[in-house]
């Protein structure tokens, strides 16, 4: 699975980590405490939804993005994204709109295997 570098530099999704965070210039780390805050899976986003994958309540953020979402921001990687959760997202944002001009890729064609996205936080804190 993987997210759509097009989502990645929406103003959607912007708006998400801004508001999630309440910071004008998140990190993921900060979007990560917002979203899985630590010891209240109760007020986890995902929680409700069921993982396609094992059919049990809790799901990745990928799949907890929102129900109207189109899935062209969701579709099988064509990349994987080595990359650390303290980076601000305006510095990710940045490198992918760099990557996309220099390369001259159509970024709703190229989709990220990030663990942020697709990894099921509610299974890894189960573990």
């Amino acid at each position: 699975a993987g997210i759509s570098v097009k989502y990645l530099l929406s103003q959607e999704f912007w708006d998400f980590a801004t508001k999630a965070t309440v910071n004008p210039d998140p990190t993921f780390q900060d979007l990560g405490k917002s979203i899985w805050p630590r010891g209240q899976g109760d007020k986890w986003h995902g929680r409700d939804r069921v993982c396609p994958r094992d059919e049990k309540l809790g799901c990745s953020l990928l799949d907890a993005l929102p129900v109207d979402l189109p899935s062209k921001f969701r579709q099988e990687a064509t990349h994987f994204l080595s990359w650390v959760w303290r980076y601000k997202i305006s510095a990710v944002r940045r490198a992918l709109e760099c990557w996309m001009q220099e390369d001259e890729l159509d970024s709703s064609k190229i989709f990220l295997y990030m663990c942020f996205f697709v990894n099921n936080q509610f299974r890894t804190e189960e573990k």
